[in-house]
């Protein structure tokens, strides 16, 4: 049923009159705590006399009575000797009241009357047409049966002259109110009183902005719409809901001179609010509109000043009118709090307006909410529109527009130069990047970017100038640097902030105090833990470092084997000082080699071979026994040279055979050698497939390498990688495909011929000044070519695969490239960069200055060594299963 229909069906069982609905309403609210009667989405509302409204009717359980009491409202007064001929004196008893009937001189007297229908409620009174003297509005607002509607009403009513609820009501009534009711009915009063004013604010747009507006001519007829929707939004929705309210709080008022309950008015009005919310949404449009647009526009501006000098207005400017409903939003929590202090607890209204004033602050939350994000819209705007960088580049970070994007903190401070002395600068921390700029100020205030926006993610704060300045810094930047810093820590107000990549630098920045230094180092620190790039963690480290270190000397190379004879995992590194052994615990240590700086080494158990390349450029074979003592303590060390003037060399499959690859760079060219490993060497066996060439070194365990092939590129090497059949060179523009079974078929990749390099010049300019280093397939159709200063997406046969987006650009200058997963991981001097492999997209940076990769792994893990000042640490560095997905970075 609806909540019509309940009340019509109250109404009948009660023998309620028809035009007592307040009556009726009172009966429901009994009932409700007995469940018998629940509306359909929230059993807390009361029922509300509407047919959109519904709600379930259940009957009591079998065997079971209905719930029994007694309605005072609907009974004679129950004192032993009232009787209607005397009345007693109690101020709610329903003999005295219901005969309150005013003489035609407006006097009110008591008459003995048969109690009737009429006169059944303590809070009945008469209707306006037979109460001229009504208390519902002012003495100056004459109500006649014709004025029910509020337009009638508010159109008279004079905010200037304050009234009060006592200055309406008779005072034979007044006398029989307490000071506490009086003082709830006085609230009530104010706030219908304000209820009016409001509409008549909301009325005043039309007759004072809007239609005047419109016939002025100021806008051409294509564009007064959008000004007037820019101006006042949704004002007429607002109106409209008010009004519908308003009346109901008059005829309500038209009851009685006291007021039992509103909330029953209010619940249909606040359950709707979402239209100050929209309201709110354009409010600062509309400031920002007016205000721009009266600076520029002559017309508009006078039109605004004598809009502000008419005589309804009250001198008040258009700020008012537009400000007035997000105000008046905010004064109804007030208003109805001044209500409820006043509200016995077991008047309805002691139920229903709680909840009133509940909507009103959710909707205020959200007003507040869309106000910030405007605020914070118009602001970046702002920013913008007057922010710039001496070049493009500078600033791919920011990505201003982003509806992500927030301001975290703005504000002045003063940036160090050392010998060249100090100026001001404004800084602003996004929740992305921080910008320091200068401010000119011209016709329109602007800011120039000093260096780069800082992606918070490449950016440290040093607090105590213990910063390790990447290799990159001269020496007499870095003493630059350390004086400028200590010359300003002193005064505790210093900021040192150093960022890393391609724009690598640093700002010594000083604020005006020691706490607003504070709050700015807060701020940062902060942001930057909320970096989603910063905690995400797709990539972990994980320290292998020995309790004793092996070597004082810099390490160059390391790499994780397993002992063929305990099966635990052994690390070998290469130093300047010779070649180290140990256990992930830092247990056995191990002196293997300590003639020659190492320069790399590679373990392949499968064949019992230990390949090592010294720092004067000869390539070793060992057997690994060499990692074993032997009986006598003295340590297996035969080696065998297989290669000299090597760059370097590379271990791995291709074609189903495992290979050794070395590169030798000779007269502008690189020369490689391809050697096989093979099994079974003592019985002659060889793979399939390569003509049999000179033996090069074999073991006792009956493996050996063999000379399988020998060819050139005519330019400088940089890498090699094993792809399923084939091997491909990092050298010159590209990268070289060699087949070790059909030379004359090699190829090189990207296709110079591809039309899309053809026809954009700039992206074949970029090619020929590149750097190749890495190359990977990351799906069946598609291979990623790592350059040092870009990566490019390529199909099977070279050619650009994704035109739109054609290039990563790298966050630093890697050297190396690494493949962890399905992650890249881009090794810059001072940091680790991730990469979603498929897409390119960044997912995590670990900031760590000075860190270099000493072995690129075999795809699952990365031994890594931090270089620190005082000691050397190792990392190996490898995936971690997700619990969750991936955060959408595509914001940031």
């Amino acid at each position: 049923m609806n909540g019509t229909q309940i009340l019509n069906a109250l109404e009948t069982i009660c023998g309620i009159p028809k035009h007592r609905r307040d009556l009726t309403l009172a009966v429901s609210e009994s009932i409700l705590p007995h469940g018998y009667i629940k509306h359909v989405s929230d059993d807390t509302f009361p029922v509300f006399d509407g047919e959109d409204e519904w709600y379930t009717v259940k009957p009591p359980p079998p065997n079971s009575e209905w719930p029994q009491g007694v309605l005072t409202y609907l009974t004679p007064c129950y004192f032993p000797t009232c009787c209607s001929s005397r009345p007693c004196g109690s101020y709610s008893c329903p003999t005295q009241i219901g005969n309150i009937i005013p003489d035609p001189q407006g006097k009110l007297s008591l008459t003995i009357q048969t109690q009737n229908d009429d006169s059944i409620n303590i809070l009945r009174r008469a209707r306006s047409h037979t109460n001229p003297q009504s208390p519902s509005v002012a003495s100056h607002v004459t109500l006649t049966p014709s004025q029910h509607d509020i337009r009638a009403v508010a159109t008279q009513y004079n905010p200037e002259q304050p009234l009060l609820w006592s200055q309406t009501v008779p005072p034979e009534i007044l006398s029989t109110v307490d000071s506490t009711e009086r003082k709830r009915q006085e609230a009530i009063f104010e706030t219908i009183i304000n209820e009016m004013a409001y509409i008549n604010d909301l009325r005043l747009i039309d007759e004072i902005y809007v239609n005047p507006l419109r016939r002025s001519g100021i806008f051409n007829e294509n564009r007064i719409d959008s000004v007037i929707a820019t101006l006042f939004s949704n004002y007429k929705q607002i109106l409209q809901q008010n009004e519908a309210m308003m009346e109901k709080f008059l005829l309500r008022q038209q009851e009685a001179y006291i007021v039992p309950f509103i909330g029953d008015l209010m619940i249909p009005w606040a359950k709707d609010l979402t239209c100050y919310s929209i309201y709110a949404s354009n409010m600062l449009y509309a400031h920002h509109f007016f205000t721009n647009e009266a600076k520029f526009n002559p017309k508009f501006n006078q039109f605004l000043n004598e809009a502000a000098e008419h005589p309804k207005s009250r001198k008040l400017p258009i700020k008012h009118f537009i400000e007035r409903p997000t105000g008046k939003l905010a004064r109804y929590a007030l208003l109805l709090k001044e209500i409820l202090k006043r509200t016995p607890e077991d008047s309805m209204d002691a139920t229903w307006l709680p909840q009133v004033v509940e909507m009103v602050k959710r909707e205020m939350d959200q007003v507040d909410k869309v106000t910030g994000e405007v605020q914070l819209k118009l602001q970046l705007d702002s920013i913008t529109s007057r922010l710039y960088f001496k070049k493009e580049d500078e600033s791919p970070y920011l990505q201003l527009d982003s509806e992500h994007r927030k301001l975290i903190k703005q504000g002045p401070m003063t940036r160090h130069q050392g010998g060249s002395g100090s100026n001001s600068v404004v800084v602003f921390l996004f929740d992305n990047a921080l910008v320091v700029a200068k401010e000119k100020n011209n016709t329109v205030v602007e800011y120039r970017g000093v260096g780069p926006a800082i992606p918070l993610y490449l950016l440290r704060l040093d607090e105590d100038n213990s910063i390790r300045i990447s290799s990159s810094y001269t020496a007499k930047t870095i003493k630059h640097h350390v004086e400028s810093a200590s010359s300003i820590t002193e005064q505790g107000k210093a900021l040192n902030i150093y960022f890393y990549g391609k724009y690598y630098g640093s700002h010594h920045l000083v604020a005006m105090n020691p706490r607003m230094r504070q709050q700015w180092a807060d701020s940062i620190y902060k942001t930057i833990s909320e970096s989603p790039i910063v905690s995400c963690d797709v990539i972990q480290p994980l320290d292998l470092t020995p309790p004793s270190r092996p070597t004082n000397k810099p390490l160059h190379t390391t790499t994780i084997y397993v002992d063929p004879s305990s099966g635990a995992n052994m690390i070998l590194t290469g130093s300047d000082d010779g070649l180290y052994a140990f256990d992930e615990e830092g247990n056995s240590r191990r002196v293997l080699w300590t003639s020659h700086k190492i320069q790399q080494v590679e373990v392949v158990s499968k064949y019992h071979l230990v390949l090592v390349l010294t720092g004067d450029k000869y390539l070793h074979a060992y057997s690994t026994d060499m990692l074993k003592f032997n009986v006598s303590g003295k340590k297996d060390t035969q080696a065998t040279k297989i290669g000299e003037n090597v760059s370097f060399f590379k271990v791995g499959t291709c074609g189903n055979r495992d290979l050794v690859v070395s590169s030798k760079f000779h007269d502008l060219k690189s020369f490689f050698k391809a050697m096989e490993l093979v099994s079974g060497t003592k019985s002659g066996s060889l793979s399939k497939g390569i003509s049999q060439g000179k033996v090069l070194w074999q073991s006792k365990h009956a493996t050996g390498l063999r000379l399988a092939k020998k060819f050139y590129v005519g330019t400088q090497a940089y890498s090699i990688t094993f792809l399923k059949s084939k091997m491909a060179i990092a050298c010159g523009p590209g990268f070289e495909i060699v087949d070790l079974d059909a030379l004359f078929l090699n190829h090189g990749i990207p296709d110079p011929q591809d039309p899309f390099f053809l026809t954009n010049v700039h992206f074949a300019s970029r090619l020929e000044q590149a750097t190749p280093l890495a190359i990977k397939r990351i799906n069946p159709y598609e291979f990623l070519l790592c350059y040092k200063e870009f990566g490019l997406f390529v199909n099977n046969e070279g050619k650009c695969s994704r035109p739109k987006s054609p290039f990563i650009e790298w966050e630093g200058i890697p050297y190396q490239f690494c493949f962890v997963s399905n992650y890249l991981v881009a090794v810059d001097p001072n940091f680790l960069e991730v990469r979603n492999l498929q897409t390119g997209q960044l997912v995590q940076v670990i900031l760590e200055p000075g860190i270099r990769c000493t072995h690129p792994g075999s795809g699952t893990h990365i031994t890594m060594l931090v270089k620190p000042t005082i000691h050397q640490n190792m990392w190996s560095v490898q995936t971690i299963k997700m619990s969750n997905p991936l955060p959408d970075l595509a914001h940031f």
